[in-house]
């Protein structure tokens, strides 16, 4: 595997040499439109339809829609002048607790590993942050722009995750706290013993994408001529007693688990 960025963390006057690796992939096959007479893959034109013709590349520039139908446009020039050089550092800017970001502002994430001569320096961060539960929010220019990025422990080693910036993040539609309903105690009661009964510890590798799985066997029948039987949608019906389908699902799981006592 190859790494997609080296350089160092710093902190104070620490500079540790590392590399970073993706740590995320999609297996969901991709596939290409196409013409459903001639099965014929499809191309995409860029087409102008004021001057009524395909416009190659080189006459593509970039604009910014500032209002409805007016664009100012921007070349490779102005990006350069705004863009941050690549220091190759990863600036360390605090140390927080882990438990205090959110999971909505994570990005992409990648491995951090150790460069040549910083075993040591990377061993002792990763012990310190470990043993204090705490992670480093620090930034750093990848690929054109500045991130605000996290690095923490995970599986005896450390992640590196991109975030968003506070104001990518959109509001909520509507707080559902604030609702203003009234809650009958018992209803509060049951739900909790309901998600009681539902608990445990989690083990994320028993989980699999049955889609993909699905997929994949719908693709494998069809390349030999197999056509899939259609599932029966199973119905959902709508919780009209909401105090009584939680008394019925906390009866139900209660039977459960007498037979297997």
């Amino acid at each position: 595997m190859r790494s997609v960025w080296k350089g160092v963390i710093s902190f104070g006057l620490v500079n540790i040499p590392v590399k970073l690796y993706t740590a995320r992939k999609k297996h969901i096959p991709s596939f290409k439109y196409l013409h459903k007479i001639c099965g014929t893959p499809l191309k995409y034109e860029r087409y102008c339809p004021k001057c009524d013709k395909e416009v190659p590349w080189e006459e593509v520039v970039r604009g910014y829609e500032y209002e409805k139908g007016k664009f100012v446009v921007l070349n490779d020039l102005d990006f350069e002048r705004i863009a941050q050089t690549e220091t190759k550092r990863i600036d360390v800017i605090e140390f927080i607790e882990i438990t205090d970001l959110d999971p909505i502002y994570y990005d992409n994430a990648y491995y951090v590993d150790v460069e040549k001569g910083g075993e040591k320096g990377l061993a002792l961060f990763y012990r310190v942050l470990k043993d204090t539960g705490k992670a480093a929010l620090g930034k750093v220019v990848f690929r054109d722009r500045e991130h605000l990025v996290v690095i923490r422990p995970y599986n005896d080693t450390l992640v590196l995750h991109t975030l968003y910036y506070s104001d990518e993040i959109l509001p909520p539609p509507r707080k559902i706290g604030k609702l203003g309903i009234s809650l009958d105690p018992t209803e509060i009661r049951l739900a909790k013993e309901l998600i009681d009964s539902l608990s445990g510890s989690l083990e994320i590798d028993q989980f699999k994408d049955e889609y993909k799985e699905r997929l994949l066997h719908l693709i494998e029948g069809k390349i030999h001529g197999i056509e899939p039987s259609i599932p029966v949608e199973q119905e959902i019906t709508e919780t009209k007693e909401l105090l009584a389908s939680l008394k019925a699902s906390v009866e139900r799981l209660r039977k459960k688990g007498k037979k297997h006592d």
